[in-house]
């Protein structure tokens, strides 16, 4: 293996991260969405990543169930890169995976991809808390269970 120093933003990454809940979607991109430079507007990725963060996780635990549990997501942090600036007329696909978790905390990682070619990756920090005392909770167990075998099957994948 050659140790050439790759002269992209991307960091190498050495091992494999693991992608549950790999979750992709056509994005429509609305008039609303372009600013007066005729792009997408930053902001916009913000709210994508809202609708593909809540498809994401729809069936294997909806909103609605989350409700009855009495526990919401709540977001840390978002990080965006801005790779290309996408026009009205790209066609655009958004992708979603949880790429790490533990008890507590959870990372979604997402892509946004025009002809293949990523124009923007996102990271998102979350947790997940009690709607009456607005304290963290674990995971639930539903989504913790899917985490945990693809963690398992990319432990499988290596060796």
């Amino acid at each position: 293996m050659s140790h050439h120093h790759s002269h992209s933003t991307q960091a190498v990454e050495h091992k494999p991260k693991v992608r549950a809940f790999e979750f992709s979607m056509p994005i429509d991109i609305m008039p609303h969405d372009i600013d007066y430079a005729g792009v997408v507007s930053n902001i916009t990725y913000v709210r994508w990543l809202e609708v593909l963060r809540v498809k994401m996780i729809e069936s294997y635990l909806s909103v609605e169930t989350q409700l009855k549990m009495g526990i919401s997501p709540v977001l840390l942090k978002t990080e965006i890169h801005y790779k290309k600036a996408v026009t009205f007329l790209d066609k655009l696909i958004g992708k979603m995976w949880i790429s790490h978790a533990t008890q507590l905390r959870w990372t979604a990682s997402a892509e946004f991809l025009v002809n293949g070619k990523a124009v923007a990756h996102a990271e998102q920090l979350g947790i997940f808390v009690n709607l009456s005392t607005m304290r963290p909770v674990p995971i639930p167990d539903e989504l913790m269970r899917v985490y945990r075998e693809a963690e398992r099957r990319l432990k499988q994948h290596l060796h």
